[in-house]
């Protein structure tokens, strides 16, 4: 401990003798550590949600299979959960629920409170922890509620004796309801997919055909969870006019599993961020250390010359050891600085309600975890170096072949390389994904749905606004796409095929400027048009101009995509119809934010409706497309700081390089070696370097990126031009640096260099 003092002085006086190496290394792990940081801190949050319940390993979200994005349906019918819990005697308890968020307190038009309705069986299943009265007899009168304490203090002041005390709050329509307190229990940690600061009895439904409600399951204690896994989703269910497969979402998995949140980001694109992380700041640690070994052999003959001199070798790896930690300290703090300044736009891509003061814990550990494992591995290389470097004192280290300096920068190089090219494939491709004909028009284009019962007057009085071209008003919602109906129809070889079904107006078709192929839009409620996918599956019964079933074929449509680009376009028909209960508007184009405004004020003014929910049709496709932007946005920060390490890294690999042969240069100028042929003596290794890793990065960049493409049904195709184009942008940047480094020492005076030797 006597000597720490001196090593600290001695460790700092190294660094400063190599200032730009040193500033390089220190800004390089600085910017991994915050990458990965920052990556674990995302998914760490991802994976946190309903980790509180007791025994949420046995509670599981009940799904049905679909061709759809997820693969599944999260809606059920109202009578499954009774179905299961009486059909398996595995489950301990099945509930059914449905959370209304767009309901506000009296008086408070900017607050939403949170209204789950749910049934009895709810309390089995989650497990609710009561300030005031028990489970019993509850969610059974329409009339009353269980609020929760947070809730309990806006609604009523006497907490104490807030049971049997009515409020009234406004509900999804605007209409007034008046509930009496028969419970108060604790609401549930933000990180739950059920929040809530009301629960309400769900009204009770027999009907089979509706999928309205999420279906919750929880199984006995000694239930081998796998087997019943497999159990039921390997059975059909049939009932009445159900007849579908299961599929069962574990509690804790609910959230990256359906990525309904605000941020939409998916729970594989995490696993990405934080490999990438782990991959820049592995990057940025092989610069490191390639640096250092290269000063510590620059400095060989100063490290003989304290052993020569009584310093034992403990001495020089403590002193050694000390210059490390001292850059791994000064660079923690540069990467706390760095996450400190690019919070507020991380907590706005990933929707955490996280602060300062509540990652600090895992601040500190992470950056402990770091600590020590650059100081581990650092222990082991510098013991290494060491014993190479005090091999022999009284001769020459023999000329080493630099291998490991080698493998560290096309490590680099690779890393770098990869990165971008990921990143300009990923680009395109969500560039490809919004830029597509989806078989309808979007742009301009937007809904809402009011509860008015003068749905036309209303209509009249929207076509008035300046910025609107026209109106019209159909039964479903189409972007985002809600109402849709399934049925099965059969072909002409028998078989059976699954047809959406969509009740539209004439009016509504002429404005989403469907693409025909043949025929015409309808003129009759016995008319239907279908989709090329249809027609092409259902046969010559569904012909155009032949009466159906369902009604007359008067028009054949290009495949419209009113779901995610992720799934192919499914076999759908149009089918006209009269009901009115959504309203579109095409508008002006850079007129949107004002005429929602105009729209909003004229609901509440005119029909006394305070919340109008609109939905832009353009902004709800690009909500599907909403994680792979956010995976191009972190992909190309990391790409652009990974090459940066590169850049770094060669610059001062060929700075030290070029400082240790500046008598060779001398020499060959002196024989009359040529500028062009020195900078080529420095380009041509590197060179081989790059080629490799050009070589190793593509390849593997190729195979991960084929899979990812794979996804799509509409994707761009990977040509010679992405792989021309990075190698040549990698290749200037490479030769540029080793020019801007080397061209001083070659334009030196030979004979200053020679008198300095």
């Amino acid at each position: 401990m006597k000597l720490l003092p001196h090593y600290i002085k001695t460790g700092i006086r190294s660094l400063l003798r190599y200032k730009q190496q040193t500033i390089i290394s220190m800004i390089c792990l600085a910017i991994g550590f915050a990458c990965f940081t920052l990556s674990y801190l995302w998914i760490r949050y991802e994976s946190s949600f309903d980790n509180f319940h007791t025994d949420a390993d046995r509670i599981f979200m009940v799904t049905i299979t679909a061709e759809n994005e997820n693969g599944f349906n999260e809606s059920t019918p109202f009578p499954l959960a009774h179905y299961l819990s009486s059909s398996y005697p595995e489950i301990k308890a099945a509930c059914n629920l449905r959370l209304s968020p767009m309901n506000r307190l009296k008086n408070n038009e900017k607050e939403n409170i949170r209204v789950l309705f749910t049934d009895h069986n709810f309390f089995d299943v989650f497990g609710v922890e009561f300030y005031q009265n028990e489970t019993t007899h509850l969610l059974v009168d329409g009339n009353k509620a269980i609020v929760s304490k947070s809730i309990l203090k806006k609604i009523i002041p006497e907490t104490d004796s807030a049971l049997g005390k009515a409020f009234e709050y406004t509900g999804y329509y605007g209409e007034k309801i008046d509930l009496i307190i028969e419970a108060i229990v604790q609401e549930w940690p933000s990180n739950s997919n059920l929040q809530f600061d009301i629960i309400r009895p769900i009204a009770s439904n027999n009907n089979w055909n509706g999928n309205y409600v999420t279906t919750y399951i929880r199984l006995k204690e000694d239930v081998d969870v796998d087997a019943f896994i497999h159990k039921l989703e390997n059975t059909t269910i049939y009932h009445s006019a159900f007849n579908s497969k299961l599929h069962l979402i574990p509690l804790k998995e609910q959230y990256y599993t359906l990525h309904y949140t605000q941020n939409n980001v998916k729970y594989e694109h995490l696993k990405i961020f934080l490999i990438a992380g782990l991959l820049v700041i592995c990057s940025a640690l092989f610069n490191f250390i390639t640096l250092f070994i290269i000063r510590q052999k620059l400095k060989r003959e100063e490290i003989i010359i304290r052993k020569i001199n009584g310093a034992s070798n403990k001495n020089i790896f403590l002193q050694l050891i000390t210059e490390i930690l001292i850059i791994t300290i000064i660079s923690l703090i540069l990467g706390l600085m760095i996450i400190e300044w690019i919070f507020p736009w991380f907590v706005k891509l990933t929707v955490m309600p996280e602060t300062r003061i509540s990652i600090l814990p895992s601040l500190l550990s992470v950056s402990t975890m770091i600590f020590l494992s650059i100081t581990f591995f650092s222990c082991i290389f510098v013991w290494i170096l060491n014993n190479t470097l005090l091999k022999n004192t009284t001769q020459r280290l023999k000329k080493s072949k630099n291998n490991f300096f080698r493998f560290c920068i096309g490590l680099q190089l690779c890393l770098s390389i990869l990165f971008l090219f990921c990143t300009s494939v990923i680009s395109l491709q969500i560039y490809h994904l919004t830029h597509i004909d989806i078989g309808f028009d979007r742009q301009n284009i937007a809904s809402c749905s009011i509860s008015t019962k003068n749905i036309d007057s209303y209509i009249n009085e929207i076509n008035k606004i300046p910025s609107i071209k026209n109106a019209t008003a159909a039964n479903l919602l189409f972007l985002p796409s809600f109402a849709s109906k399934s049925y099965s129809l059969t072909t002409e070889n028998g078989n059976q095929i699954d047809i959406m079904l969509f009740d539209i107006t004439p009016e509504l078709v002429n404005m989403l400027n469907f693409r025909f192929i043949n025929g015409t839009s309808f003129s009759n409620t016995q008319d239907i048009i279908l989709n090329e996918t249809a027609y092409n599956l259902l046969g010559e019964t569904y012909e155009l101009g032949n009466q159906t079933a369902y009604g007359k074929v008067t028009g054949i449509v290009k495949d419209f995509l009113y779901e995610s680009p992720l799934v192919k376009s499914k076999p759908a028909m149009l089918r006209m119809s009269d009901d009115k209960f959504i309203i579109y508007y095409k508008y002006e184009e850079g007129t949107r934010f004002e005429t929602e405004k105009a729209v909003k004020n004229l609901a509440k003014n005119k029909f006394n409706t305070n919340e109008l929910k609109i939905y832009d049709m353009n902004e709800e496709y690009d909500k599907y497309l909403s994680s792979e932007k956010a995976l191009m946005k972190i992909l190309g920060f990391l790409s652009v700081t990974c090459s940066i390490i590169a850049i770094f890294g060669i610059y001062s690999m060929v700075s030290l390089s070029a400082e240790q042969r500046r008598k060779e240069i001398a020499i060959r100028k002196v024989n009359g070696a040529s500028a062009f042929s020195l900078l080529a003596l420095f380009a041509k290794e590197y060179l081989y370097i790059l080629l490799f890793a050009t070589f190793i990065a593509f390849s593997i960049g190729f195979i991960i990126l084929q899979n990812w493409l794979e996804r799509y049904v509409n994707r761009i195709e990977i040509n010679a031009l992405f792989f021309i184009s990075i190698f040549v942008l990698v290749s200037t940047f490479t030769i540029l640096t080793i020019i801007i480094r080397v061209w001083n020492t070659i334009k030196s005076n030979p004979a200053d260099e020679l008198k300095r030797e």
